[in-house]
């Protein structure tokens, strides 16, 4: 029975166990051992004053003898103290009341000091209640002392504001009294001064003379009327007398999101349809026979107003002539090398220095997309219809090796606001054989662009549409075609000087706007008669059509009224010039164009002139001051001297060289043909954040008796020697500053990215920003430029020897091709190995690798077929391998987040979270995966290897891509 005991056999059990002899035992012993040391920690409590030894030993015998005198109870060893359980219980006990009273003690402080730090608190905030109280009840009562006295005043003032009114009311009227009886006097003089029978004739003269002027006057008005009437269709133009402010002043960035669409900033004009073939008409009233006011000082830090308040009207010939010839050629290229052209140097493709004749045979995405991105001028090649001598006369400076280093920085929608900028309209040419022709300026980041037409549209630009085909025997062929997105209405011109217009579609009666994949940066706008089909000429920018008219489409009129315009952008303009490259900026001294003003560059001279003295001065101001920024006290440079520089047709084994001097500013790497003042300037690297410097070679110093440096631009590099190491190095270090000084350059990807990570939290938004966005979907179609910014020159250099590589952008160019050819691929792990090895010898290209599996991962046609599987393993094992930079790293968490949501329980998100553990714990590591490594990462399970020790013993263990050699010794252990 349970808990029922008896006790006699209870006791049998216990003594024949043997379990009573034990406790027998134990009590007649000193079950009790301690070390010395152990036993005075314990018992420290209870030793206090009373034990005065220093020795452990006798420590232990002063307090036992104080609880047992006689030793009957304890006994002492060689190293413990042995103890019966009677006094081992009577210490304990001691023990504990001597640590509870300590304990109350420590409380009994910490109480004390919360309560008086509570106290001090509540005093203090006591005390500003009383302070805030003390300032509202006196405020309060001057508020109202104040209040009571102005009341006073009003009341005093009332009757003596009355009086003075009353006493200006009669002198006003005893004044008109006066003035009127004067009147009256002097007509009263002069009736009688008059002879009325010699004034008969000359009456009856005017009267019929009368007649006649009546007949004229009434006609002119008749023609005044019909003019007006024809005048009334353009009264949308009147609002281009407004300024066009700077959108520095207003604090506005380009970076401005609208459903996580970039739009541009704000400074778009009023007059939506001006251009340089209408003239706005001049008011018939007498306001223009009065002379107009001088612009204030204060006016000259925004906009004129002379674009069209101060125009001067163009003859009837240059308004002929405005299509039939262009008067300078566009500055396509930023640099250029005198050096190259005087050693017969050939321009290579990547320059961009193409005729207009041998345009129309390169591929809109080709001529989109030469270089490292697509430049500013490479748009404006084009073989249809008639073109201008802006285009044709390109080919005279070909033969300069330029290298527009800026385009960068002028392809993407989204420019710095704190730089100049200034825009309004100029009568610009080229030279003296050249006419004057009326072009809309603009000074935007550092760059001179003027375009026929104002910049004022939602969107604008080059598209190619396919034909119609309405008749018979039409050809549905392409046809380049100038855009313009004005509200909801999408209109296309033949040229873009916005004449002739072809057609307009009405957004907002579009069924759908589809971003067709099946035709590379296409765009189908479906209608309701029609589907209009549309090619761009780069990813980017068909990317940026699609996101605007998808916006557009989706709106409202008030909420398309709220949208920025477009702001000048490079790719449409006739012409720039880049402000670094501008040798002097003075007025002109022309009789027949007063308020000229001249730009004179290394090859060329730009006349232009303004409306307005102020207007002009404005100008030479802002160009002089973007060019004079590098101004460093009272210099212009940073660093100057003779460097030998390496011609183009040199090698290795014949070396040749030619000495040059060399000046570094803020903006470029300039050089002479020789130190004086007024020297040939040869050539000219306008340098930004993706230039890149390579430091002096002590090889070449071996081989060649010079020390040598490397610029990297975007098309051609400078190859600079010197004699001494200190000099090279001072160089190479000085460039590099200037390097790490420029503002960081962005591409349309990483600002989508960005726009991304601030509407992370709202899904729709992000929804809407992959939509309206296909650079960031799936494409089975090329990469013309990389998704992100890439440091310019070669990589063998600095890369391993292992494998030969040209540049970042050829490698990543190549990467994305290798990308779209997975799905015929049985074995996929030599290439996933080939990726890794990229991956991991070049450092700058690991984000580029990572954007563009996101890229391929998004939205795929078919998300289980074996190319995007393929892809996702890619991105296991480079999670296994190495980690991207923290902004892309969160790029890359919230896609890998957002495939689990949208195919949850498939092997997308088996990948998905399997990288995602991977990127917590991937570490730097020496050499990429071996393929067993690989395909265990593919099925995600761990790797059995057998470890060879020392002496000839072995062992066989379990590892992953993540394994530490700490912890395979700790495997060996156990």
């Amino acid at each position: 029975m349970p808990d029922q005991f008896d006790q006699t056999v209870v006791l049998n059990q216990l003594r024949y166990s043997g379990m009573l002899e034990t406790v027998k035992i134990r009590r007649t012993g000193f079950p009790v051992r301690r070390l010395f040391q152990d036993f005075c920690c314990r018992y420290k409590v209870l030793m206090g004053a009373a034990v005065a030894s220093d020795d452990p030993r006798g420590r232990c015998r002063e307090l036992l003898q104080v609880y047992d005198s006689s030793g009957a109870e304890w006994q002492l060893g060689k190293t413990k103290v042995f103890l019966r359980e009677s006094l081992e219980q009577r210490l304990e006990k001691q023990r504990e009341v001597e640590v509870l009273k300590a304990a109350m003690i420590i409380q009994a402080h910490v109480l004390g000091f919360v309560a008086r730090k509570q106290y001090r608190k509540l005093l203090q905030c006591i005390v500003v209640i009383q302070k805030n109280y003390r300032a509202f009840y006196w405020r309060r009562r001057f508020l109202l002392l104040r209040w009571a006295a102005l009341t006073f005043q009003k009341h005093l003032r009332d009757p003596e504001g009355a009086a003075s009114l009353h006493r200006l009311q009669l002198l006003r009227d005893q004044e008109l009294r006066r003035l009127e009886d004067e009147a009256c006097k002097a007509a009263q003089q002069f009736l009688e001064s008059l002879n009325f029978d010699e004034i008969d004739e000359c009456v009856r003269n005017i009267e019929s003379s009368l007649g006649v002027g009546e007949e004229e006057k009434e006609s002119r008005r008749r023609r005044g009327s019909e003019e007006e009437e024809v005048d009334e269709g353009f009264g949308a133009d009147d609002e281009a007398f407004k300024d066009s402010p700077n959108p520095s002043e207003h604090g506005h960035s380009d970076g401005q999101r609208t459903s996580g669409i970039r739009t541009s900033d704000d400074s778009s004009e009023e007059d939506p349809y001006a251009n340089d073939g209408v003239i706005p008409p001049l008011p018939s009233s007498g306001l223009l026979l009065q002379p107009l006011p001088p612009v204030p000082p204060a006016c000259h830090s925004v906009s004129s107003s002379a674009d069209s308040a101060y125009c001067q009207p163009q003859t009837s010939s240059e308004a002929q002539s405005d299509d039939l010839v262009e008067l300078i050629p566009p500055d396509e290229d930023s640099d250029y090398d005198q050096d190259d052209y005087d050693e017969g140097a050939i321009v290579s493709s990547g320059s961009v220095a193409f005729s207009a004749s041998l345009s129309g045979q390169w591929s809109p995405d080709y001529r989109g997309s030469v270089g490292t991105y697509s430049s500013s001028g490479a748009y404006r090649f084009s073989s249809e219809g008639p073109q201008s001598s802006f285009e044709d006369s390109e080919d005279d400076f070909d033969r300069f090796d330029n290298d527009d280093e800026l385009s960068y920085r002028r392809d993407s929608v989204y420019s710095c606001v704190t730089l100049p900028y200034f825009h309004s309209f100029l009568f610009i040419k080229g030279s003296l054989m050249n006419t004057w022709k009326r072009r809309w300026c603009v000074l935007k980041d550092e760059t001179f662009l003027w375009f026929r037409a104002k910049q004022e549209a939602l969107k604008q630009g080059w598209l190619h549409k396919k034909g119609g085909g309405s008749s018979t025997l039409s050809r549905r062929n392409w046809k380049r075609r100038w855009f313009v997105l004005r509200q909801s209405r999408l209109m296309y011109f033949e040229n873009d000087s916005e004449e002739k217009m072809k057609g307009v579609l009405d957004m907002h009666d579009a069924k759908e706007i589809i971003d067709n994949t099946g035709k590379e940066n296409g765009i189908d706008i479906v209608m309701l008669e029609r589907t209009y089909h549309l090619i761009a000429e780069s990813a980017e920018d068909a990317s940026q059509w699609f996101s605007v008219l998808s916006q557009v489409h989706g709106s409202t009129e008030q909420e398309i009224s709220e949208m920025h315009d477009e702001q000048a952008n490079p790719q449409n303009a006739v012409g720039t010039l880049d402000v670094g490259m501008i040798d002097s900026v003075c007025a002109s001294d022309n009789p027949e164009r007063p308020n000229s003003f001249v730009l004179i560059t290394a090859n060329r001279m730009l006349h232009c002139n303004a409306d307005t003295p102020e207007e002009m001065h404005h100008w030479i101001t802002l160009l002089q001051r973007s060019k004079g920024d590098a101004r460093v006290d009272g210099q212009e440079f940073i660093i100057r001297g003779w460097l030998h520089k390496e011609m183009k047709n040199s090698s290795r084994a014949s070396l040749k060289l030619k000495k040059r001097w060399f000046l570094l500013t803020h903006n470029s790497l300039d050089y002479y043909k020789s130190s004086e003042r007024n020297a040939l300037k040869l050539g000219t690297l306008v340098l930004n954040s993706l230039c890149s410097v390579v430091q002096p070679d002590e090889k070449v110093f071996r081989e060649s008796g010079y020390w040598n440096m490397i610029i990297y631009g975007r098309k051609h590099a400078y190859r600079l020697y010197c004699k001494l190491l200190t000099e090279a190095t001072r160089w190479a270090t000085s460039i590099q500053n200037v390097i790490d000084s420029k503002a960081p350059i962005d591409t349309p990807t990483k600002q989508l990215i960005q726009d991304i990570r601030e509407n992370c939290l709202n899904s729709e938004v992000v929804e809407q920003i992959y939509k309206r966005n296909p650079i960031l979907r799936y494409s089975h179609h090329p990469l013309h430029s990389p998704l992100l910014p890439l440091p310019y020159g070669d990589i063998h250099l600095t890369a391993s020897k292992s494998r030969h590589y040209t540049t970042l952008q050829d490698e990543a160019l190549k990467m994305f091709s290798s990308l779209q050819h997975l799905d015929g691929v049985t074995d996929p792990v030599p290439i996933i190995q080939g990726f890794l090895q990229t991956g991991q010898e070049l450092r700058a290209l690991r984000d580029e690798l990572y954007c563009q599996l996101i890229k391929q991962t998004t939205r795929p046609p078919q998300p289980s077929s074996p190319g995007n599987l393929c892809c996702w393993k890619i991105l296991a094992c480079m999670s296994c391998t190495f980690v991207p930079s923290r902004s892309i790293l969160r790029y890359l968490k919230f896609h890998l987040k957002r495939i689990r949501e949208l195919f949850p329980s498939s092997e997308m998100d088996q990948y998905a979270a399997f990288a995602f553990d991977s990127l917590k714990k991937t570490r730097s590591r020496e050499n990429v995966p071996s393929q067993e490594e690989i395909r265990s990462i593919i099925a995600q399970q761990d790797m059995s290897t057998t470890v060879h020790c020392h002496g000839g013993g072995s062992c066989k263990i379990t590892i992953n891509s993540h394994t530490t050699a700490g912890e395979v010794v700790e495997k060996l252990i156990r």
